[in-house]
Formats: C-alpha cells, structure tokens, sequence
C-alpha cells in the first residue's frame, strides 16, 4: 500500500473519531483532546494516509512540554489497518521528527510514557534507544464495588497557593526524583512547571488535605501527603464532581507497603494486579 503522513486538521475529526470508537472499550480520550492537539502550535499532531483510500490509516502526536521536553503520545492505528506494522512505521516517522527538533534545539531530550500491557509500546520505544526512568503504580476505587463506597460525605474546598521554594521542596517530588506525573506525562519539576500548575489553578485542599488535580481528559489527582486519608478524601470528592466518564485515579509509591494494605483494605484496585504498570521512558 502507498501511504503518505500530513498533518491533522479539525476537519478530520469524525474520521478520527470513529477511528477511536472501540478503543478502550469505548473511552479512548482522543475525540476530547482533538481540536485542543490540532490547535497546538509548539508540537505537530499528524496522520497516516492510505493514498488509495484517502483514508486516515493511524495517528500520532509530537508535544513539546516544559523544560524542552519532546512527547510521544497518542498513537493510534485504524482497525482495519493493524498487523501491518503501521505503528512501527509511525513509530519511526515519529523519531525523525523529534530528531529534526533535537538538531533544532526545540528539546533537549525525549520522553513517552506506556502502561504494562502495551507490549508493542514498550518494546517499540525500548529499541528506538528509550530508557525506563521511573516506574509506578495506578490506583483507583471502583465505586459501589468490592465494597469500596464513599467514605467521605462532605467536604470543605479551598486552593492552596505554595511559594516556588515550598514546591521545589515537597517531599511528594523529592519521592520520584523531581518528576511530577498526571494523567500519562511526567514533566520536570521547575518554574516553568510551577508557573503551569498556577495557572491551571491545580492546587486543592480538601477537608485539610492538600493536593494536586491536573488532567488532559481523565480525572487524576496528586495525594500530596500519599497516605489513605488524603486518597480517600481526594477520590471520594473527584467520583461525586466527575462530569467526565473516568474513576479517579492517582499513582502510590511500592516504598510504602502499608499505604498499599490500607488500599487493599478499602476497596482500591489497579489495572495490573498490583504490579507496578505506569511506565516513563526518556531518551536524553
């Protein structure tokens, strides 16, 4: 087959989106993030043609974010297009371009992140010269399952503004070697960073527990202390306001293996059995 890549445009949307329908059981995040990618003018948000059809075979982003950081996300590849290797064939597309903005100066380095069960992520960014950097794991409460209901009934709501030296401070950062991750990006921490988080108005504090919510589409949040109180209440608030389809999520360190009982014991679960499955690649 003769293919061709080009870049998206809002006018491929329905295309797109029905590319999408079955992925993820149906929940695949990419009809709401669309137009904000196609709108992004640091990165390039591109397809692959199949000329014969002029028909959208796969898709794929190249984001830049904060502190000259390269992201490889959002690879996609039609149904009808799969075990043809077009993702090894965007994969490869895609290590050209972030060459061409490494040889620019547009970043500095590379980064991508997969879950334990795409293999053939993994494996595509392992032999492309990627590096596991860190490695955690997603947790979440399946409400009006397992027992796991809401525990907290009411809340108080406020924001918490900390100094740039307070934030550079927090233990939660110094954990995870001064890497802040949401919802499938990890980032620098820095005063770019910072700055973002502000302006997002990301910081919370709920019923005195303070936090972190910072999402593209799926409702995830930061336990600033990472002990249960904060989780429950953080979870319980975020199930009772979700107004997007996802169940809370948020990431716990395996060095607390009491925080990981007290999960167990109030309901949560994780995707991978409770193996660590939150996977962040970087090639510098």
């Amino acid at each position: 087959m003769d293919y061709e890549f080009r870049l998206l445009t809002h006018d491929d949307y329905e295309e797109v989106k029905e590319m999408c329908k079955d992925i993820w059981d149906g929940t695949d995040y990419m009809p709401l993030v669309f137009h904000d990618w196609v709108d992004d003018e640091k990165g390039e948000f591109f397809c692959i043609i199949d000329k014969a059809k002029n028909k959208i075979a796969g898709i794929s982003k190249f984001s830049i974010l904060p502190e000259h950081m390269g992201w490889l996300e959002g690879l996609r590849v039609h149904e009808e297009y799969r075990g043809q290797k077009l993702a090894r064939r965007i994969q490869e597309y895609m290590s050209e371009l972030a060459n061409k903005y490494l040889e620019e100066g547009k970043v500095n380095k590379l980064g991508a992140c997969t879950h334990l069960n795409n293999a053939a992520s993994r494996k595509m960014l392992e032999s492309s010269g990627f590096e596991l950097e860190q490695q955690h794991m997603i947790v979440m409460k399946p409400y009006e399952e397992n027992n796991a209901v809401i525990t907290t009934k009411s809340f108080v709501v406020t924001r918490w503004k900390p100094t740039l030296e307070e934030f550079m401070n927090l233990d939660y950062f110094k954990s995870r070697d001064m890497i802040f991750h949401c919802d499938f990006t990890f980032m620098d921490v820095t005063e770019e960073l910072y700055n973002i988080l502000i302006k997002k108005d990301a910081f919370w504090e709920i019923n005195g527990k303070k936090g972190i919510i910072y999402y593209k589409v799926e409702t995830c949040f930061v336990a600033i202390d990472e002990d249960i109180d904060t989780i429950e209440i953080f979870s319980d608030y975020l199930y009772q306001k979700n107004k997007t389809g996802f169940t809370p999520y948020t990431t716990v360190n395996l060095k607390k293996p009491q925080l990981l009982e007290n999960l167990k014991a109030n309901g949560y679960i994780t995707w991978s059995d409770w193996k660590m499955d939150y996977f962040y690649y970087l090639k510098k």
